[in-house]
């Protein structure tokens, strides 16, 4: 890039996958690309920004970062905790000991080269990036280890008796549907257009919605997963999602995912957002689960990659 200087994150490639993108990563007003870097006990293949500014560079990293966290479904980075900085070392050579420390945060992790990419796509439209920090947020408020939902190891998380907790659960379903808000999937109704009839979905509602994931393709044939542990709580009997087949690992009693259709998830999505987790709080809310949570995140995480290209990737 003409003009650009060459920032330095902390953020080393540990691996590449055969399959991953290659650099360079070309975003808008930015590029990165994977250079050895020296440093006092070790080298790395570490992530360079190249732009014009300082600014430009750590928004662009922020957004790799988001994105790493969207590669990976857990929180491998939490702004709170652990904030990468870009920097040039002559630009703070003359920085106080204490001050420079900022500056010699590093991590080292998979993923990297495809988390590159997928900001480097996203970056040229406002609403992917907005979309992506909404995603990060939410998984800040909640976030599982991927381990903790594989069902041999970890059949069922009790609900919460801590109002904290649940306040927090509720904002992460809050930003996390807030995703499909920024993509433009979220439902379009009205008193006069009502989404549901009896129950029943509005056939021009559920037209007009498909019609926009279609054309932001979004294969509306491929389900995804709802998961679902333990008894059924008082959310369910309220209003219980519209699934499809049950997954082959349910038992029915403690574990019991199934599969839904793009558009009910939706649905259930929005439902959870409006009646449980907004506006003041409700009797149900005392019992809203990390799995309603999970289930709003892996929605809009998907919508995400699928928008990108990067679903299957």
């Amino acid at each position: 890039m003409k003009n650009s200087k060459a920032y330095k994150t902390g953020l080393s490639v540990s691996f590449i996958d055969g399959d991953e993108p290659k650099p360079p990563y070309k975003g808008k007003n930015w590029l990165s690309q994977i250079e050895k870097v020296k440093r006092k006990t070790h080298s790395s293949d570490e992530i360079i920004i190249h732009s014009k500014t300082q600014e430009a560079a750590q928004r662009a990293l922020n957004l790799i970062l988001g994105c790493l966290n969207l590669c990976t479904r857990e929180a491998i980075i939490s702004p709170g905790d652990f904030n990468l900085l870009a920097y040039r070392d002559e630009e703070i050579e003359n920085l106080p000991s204490h001050e420079k420390a900022r500056f010699s945060r590093n991590l080292g992790t998979g993923h990297v080269p495809t988390a590159c990419a997928l900001a480097a796509k996203a970056s040229f439209r406002r609403k992917n990036i907005y979309a992506i920090s909404k995603y990060n947020f939410s998984i800040t408020n909640c976030s599982i280890f991927n381990v903790n939902l594989e069902p041999y190891r970890s059949s069922h998380i009790s609900v919460s008796p801590y109002p904290d907790d649940h306040v927090r659960l509720c904002q992460a379903i809050v930003s996390g549907y807030s995703v499909l808000e920024e993509l433009g999937f979220e439902i379009r109704a009205s008193q006069k257009k009502q989404s549901m009839i009896k129950g029943k979905w509005n056939p021009l509602v559920k037209q007009e919605i498909e019609d926009r994931l279609t054309k932001a393709g979004i294969n509306l044939q491929e389900t995804l997963l709802w998961t679902l542990r333990g008894p059924k709580r008082r959310i369910e009997l309220e209003k219980a999602p519209v699934l499809l087949a049950k997954e082959e690992w349910s038992n029915g009693i403690m574990v019991r995912d199934a599969s839904i259709e793009l558009v009910d998830a939706i649905a259930y999505a929005s439902w959870l957002r409006s009646y449980v987790s907004s506006h003041k709080t409700k009797d149900i809310t005392s019992v809203v689960s990390p799995y309603d949570v999970i289930n709003v995140q892996h929605l809009s995480r998907r919508l995400i990659l699928e928008c990108l290209g990067f679903w299957r990737l």
